[in-house]
């Protein structure tokens, strides 16, 4: 499965529409602004199976390599490689 996602610079999926080829209607594609990005992205298959929204809940797009990504184990990542480098944790 592959989605288009509206992304923002930290890689939370703001929007996005599921790509099927079999599909011959109109498109509806998310549309970039300031401080977004759209990509096309394949969609893990082990979350290939859940909804859309949950797709988009449970993944992000790691900006650097321009896939996407587990939510949850990337933002504990980060904790952890602050941890290591001595820096406190960030508060969002």
């Amino acid at each position: 499965m592959k989605i288009t996602a509206l992304y923002n610079a930290g890689g939370a999926i703001l929007a996005a529409v599921a790509i099927d080829d079999s599909y011959d209607g109109p498109v509806v594609v998310p549309v970039a602004s300031r401080g977004t990005k759209v990509g096309v992205f394949d969609v893990p298959e082990s979350v290939s199976k859940l909804r859309l929204d949950e797709i988009c809940t449970s993944l992000r797009v790691d900006v650097r390599s321009q896939r996407l990504v587990d939510a949850k184990r990337s933002t504990a990542s980060r904790a952890s490689n602050r941890a290591r480098e001595g820096r406190k944790p960030s508060r969002r």
